[in-house]
C-alpha cells in the first residue's frame, strides 16, 4: 500500500508540472490580425545583407575553396561579375569588409536540410526517477542518463521520492541532492522552472541550453574562415 501511494505521489508531482494551462477565453476582434501583422519582423531581418543591400564601397572576396581573401575590390565590380540568376554576394564582415559569393541553389538546399533536421529533433520530455536513499553509484548512473538526454536536446525532469520502509533524510539533505542534480549538468542545461519539494517528493526540471543542431546552425551560419590581420594588411 505504501509503495503504491509513493508511486501515485510521484506521478501526481510530475504530471502537475507538465500539464499545460487552459487557454484563456477571449472575444474575437477583427483588428487582432492587423495588430499581429504590424508586430511581425521583416522577413529577411535575420539574414546577412546581400548584393545592393551591402553599403560598402570596396570589399575583400573570400575564396570558397581556399577560404583565403582576394585583393580589395570595388563592390560594384564584384556585383558586376556575378551571375545573379545563380549566385548572390553576401556580407560576411564589416571590419574588415569581407563578402562571399554564394550559390543560390546550394544555399537553399542547405537551409531546407537544416530545417528538416530541426523538425526531426524536436525536444521530448524525459523523466529520471530515484529515491531519496539512492546510493552514490546509483545516483551517478541516473545523473549520467539525465545528462545524455539533455545532450540529445531533450528536457528532463529528475524526481526524488520516498521509498517504502526507509527513513526520510533531513530536509536539508533533500535540497542538497536536488542541488547536486543541477550542479552535474550546469554546463549544458538550466532549470526551466522553479524546483519543487512537496509531500516529500522533489522535482528538478531541466532544459538544454542549446541542442546540437542549434549549435551546428550557429557555427555554420557564416562558415567562412579568414584572417583579420591579413585582410587589414592588404
Amino acid at each position: 500500500m505504501l509503495a503504491r501511494r509513493c508511486a501515485r505521489l510521484l506521478t501526481d508531482a510530475l504530471s502537475s508540472r507538465t500539464r499545460p494551462p487552459a487557454p484563456p477565453c477571449r472575444a474575437f476582434s477583427s483588428s487582432h490580425t492587423l495588430l499581429k501583422q504590424g508586430r511581425q519582423e521583416p522577413r529577411n531581418a535575420a539574414r546577412n545583407l546581400r548584393n545592393e543591400e551591402i553599403d560598402l564601397r570596396s570589399v575583400y572576396v573570400v575564396n570558397a575553396e581556399t577560404t583565403k581573401l582576394g585583393p580589395r575590390t570595388p563592390l560594384h565590380a564584384v556585383l558586376a561579375g556575378v551571375n545573379r540568376s545563380t549566385h548572390f554576394v553576401e556580407l560576411v564582415s564589416r571590419d574588415p569588409p569581407v563578402v562571399k559569393i554564394v550559390d543560390s541553389k546550394a544555399a537553399h538546399a542547405a537551409r531546407k536540410a537544416l530545417k528538416a533536421r530541426l523538425r526531426a529533433t524536436r525536444m521530448e520530455q524525459k523523466e529520471v526517477q530515484m529515491t531519496w536513499n539512492v546510493g552514490a553509484e546509483d545516483i551517478a548512473h541516473k545523473l549520467r542518463n539525465a545528462r545524455a538526454q539533455l545532450v540529445r536536446g531533450n528536457m528532463v525532469d529528475v524526481a526524488f521520492a520516498p521509498k517504502s520502509k526507509q527513513p526520510l533524510p533531513p530536509r536539508d539533505e533533500m535540497r542538497r541532492k536536488m542541488q547536486q542534480v543541477v550542479d552535474f549538468v550546469q554546463d549544458i542545461a538550466v532549470e526551466k522552472q522553479e524546483r519543487t519539494l512537496l509531500r516529500n517528493v522533489g522535482v528538478v526540471s531541466l532544459r538544454p541550453v542549446k541542442t546540437k543542431i542549434q549549435q551546428e546552425a550557429e557555427s555554420t551560419e557564416n562558415a567562412v574562415e579568414f584572417t583579420e590581420d591579413a585582410a587589414k594588411s592588404e
